[in-house]
């Protein structure tokens, strides 16, 4: 795994073992070879396979949360760290979101390694690491879109969860995509849900979206083709409501008694630690 510290814990990219072909052509399937007859009678036409488009299932999926001014969700993420000699370690943490449209998000992770407080305002960016009681705040640009993106490429930080928040996120979830396949329906803690998964070549993702009239995300499970061993990062995402009514100072960040301020590009250095030591890239790793 490279050194590059990613706050929120993974990206939707990933590995599908055991499923359906990533090959097979869409909305064919193969027929048996019926003998020879003497007298060749009318063949009537074929009956399609019905088959769901993945790409339209998620493409329902982001143009519904791109519909919702505010939404919330809890949810729980396990990440694997894999070592030397084929080891894993698995840490957990858990997950509250909050998004108010279109400067608005907040993000509370507790857990094993994860103890973090985000906090965006429309102005600036705040991270308090709660375990080690010290933040950093820098300025933002004005909409949720543009701060993460300078998150990413002035601080090197992609807050993965905050991405459901995104105008693009239809975009992004697909790019880079070489194959997908539609897994079929499935239930995620009692919730129906149609299940897709796209190769992305180092990574595949597999995404849960509930099958319903507010078709949300429910599971994500990214598995690293490109890392030996081949981790997985599990996210899923409950409890959710798309009509909270967020009062503004919920993301308005109030530093407690104690804490203290430190530099934002500092902020790296009381991040959870890397994946271990004896932890190797493939030939080719991600970048």
């Amino acid at each position: 795994m490279n050194s590059r510290v990613v706050y929120s814990l993974a990206i939707l990219g990933i590995v599908l073992l055991g499923a359906p072909s990533w090959g097979q052509e869409k909305g064919k399937v193969s027929e048996p070879t019926a003998p020879a007859a003497k007298i060749e009678a009318p063949q009537a036409e074929p009956a399609k396979v019905p088959e769901n488009e993945p790409k339209q299932v998620l493409r329902r999926m982001c143009d519904y949360l791109k519909s919702l001014e505010e939404f919330s969700f809890k949810g729980e993420v396990t990440d694997d760290h894999t070592y030397s000699a084929g080891n894993k370690l698995q840490f957990a943490f858990g997950l509250e979101g909050y998004v108010k449209r279109p400067d608005k998000i907040r993000f509370t992770a507790t857990g094993d390694l994860q103890n973090k407080e985000v906090f965006y305002d429309g102005q600036t960016f705040t991270i308090y690491d709660t375990a080690k009681k010290v933040y950093a705040t820098a300025a933002m640009p004005p909409t949720i879109d543009e701060a993460l993106a300078k998150l990413n490429s002035d601080y090197d930080i992609s807050l993965i969860p905050a991405q459901l928040a995104k105008t693009t996120l239809f975009e992004e979830i697909t790019e880079g995509v070489k194959d997908q396949v539609y897994v079929g329906k499935g239930t995620v803690f009692g919730v129906k849900c149609q299940h897709v998964a796209l190769d992305k070549g180092k990574a595949v993702v597999q995404l849960w979206v509930e099958d319903s009239d507010k078709p949300v995300l429910r599971k994500v499970v990214v598995t690293y083709k490109d890392v030996d061993f081949s981790p997985q990062w599990t996210m899923y995402l409950t409890e959710w409501n798309v009509s909270p009514q967020l009062a503004d100072n919920r993301f308005t960040f109030s530093p407690p008694e104690g804490a203290e301020k430190i530099d934002f590009m500092a902020i790296k250095k009381v991040e959870a630690p890397q994946r271990g030591k004896g932890q190797s890239n493939k030939k080719g790793g991600r970048s």
